[in-house]
């Protein structure tokens, strides 16, 4: 009845707020998370191209303590209504970077998603989703790449970073947050994804369960980095290049190489036009294959 009464009440209107504030502060765990959700539809913009409402101080700020609840549900749901304020809950960077450690997998999925929505997060924010990263849960891995990729040219650059030394998970979640970013917002990446295609494979026998494990993780990757210099593509890419010319000797790899290439325009189609009469057999098998895709 509660929930009737106050979801009947003008919006903004103090009876209307007294009651939110009341059932926030509910003793009842399962009241409290109704509450929160409620509000978050509350404020809901009705289509993606207008901004969500914003909440009185009182309540924002409520919300904002609900984070700190002992019940993980309560915090999910709180964590949810400040990615829906978006850039209204700006001030609430601070509390949610401290839950990116929260021991509920749902509430740190939760805060990551909300702060990629709240604002362009600061180099303190991103400092501290960098090691989420490397989560041992794909959804944190996968959730702390968007979170960076939200940040432009900021969380291009750490992005690169990681790729010059996180490991090899953090490393191909850096890779698929860059291949998500607009074009122009990864430029920044380019010398750390040309890195990544020109490393050399694994020198252990592939015999080994563990080599051929690790080979097929690397080839995994630069698969991914080729891909990603592709969809940045522009003048920015050229400089790849070197890099991808180098791909043309792993037949493995080529046909994404070579495709790589030629969209790259003049300069890439010319590179490999004079390259393919000189590689081998397999590699010029891959770039056919790989050009009769990309007709069809």
């Amino acid at each position: 009845l509660l929930f009737a009464f106050a979801s009947a009440q003008p919006q903004g209107s103090s009876l209307a707020d007294d009651l939110v504030l009341q059932q926030i502060h509910d003793p009842s765990a399962q009241i409290r998370t109704a509450a929160l959700k409620q509000l978050q539809q509350r404020i809901s913009p009705s289509s993606i191209d207008r901004p969500s409402a914003d909440l009185p101080g009182p309540v924002r700020e409520a919300v904002v303590a609900a984070l700190g609840d002992t019940d993980e549900f309560v915090r999910t749901a709180a964590a949810a209504v400040l990615g829906v304020l978006g850039p209204h809950a700006s001030t609430a960077q601070v509390e949610l970077t401290a839950h990116l450690s929260d021991r509920s997998l749902l509430v740190r999925l939760a805060v990551l998603g909300a702060l990629a929505r709240v604002a362009i997060p600061d180099s303190i924010v991103r400092a501290a989703v960098i090691p989420l990263l490397d989560d041992a849960d794909g959804s944190v891995r996968s959730a702390a790449a968007t979170t960076l990729a939200a940040a432009g040219d900021a969380g291009a650059r750490d992005l690169a970073a990681v790729l010059s030394g996180g490991s090899a998970r953090a490393q191909q979640a850096a890779v698929d947050a860059l291949y998500s970013m607009k074009p122009g917002a990864a430029e920044a990446a380019v010398p750390a994804l040309a890195n990544v295609v020109q490393r050399a494979s694994t020198s252990m026998a592939l015999n080994s369960p563990a080599a051929r494990a690790q080979e097929g993780a690397n080839q995994t990757l630069k698969i991914a980095a080729i891909r990603t210099l592709e969809h940045v593509g522009g003048p920015a890419a050229l400089q790849a290049i070197p890099a991808l010319v180098s791909a043309l000797n792993d037949a493995a790899i080529a046909g994404d190489a070579s495709r790589a290439l030629m969209q790259l325009g003049d300069s890439g189609t010319r590179t490999l036009v004079g390259l393919f009469p000189t590689l081998s057999p397999p590699v010029r098998y891959q770039i056919v294959m790989a050009a009769e895709a990309e007709r069809s």
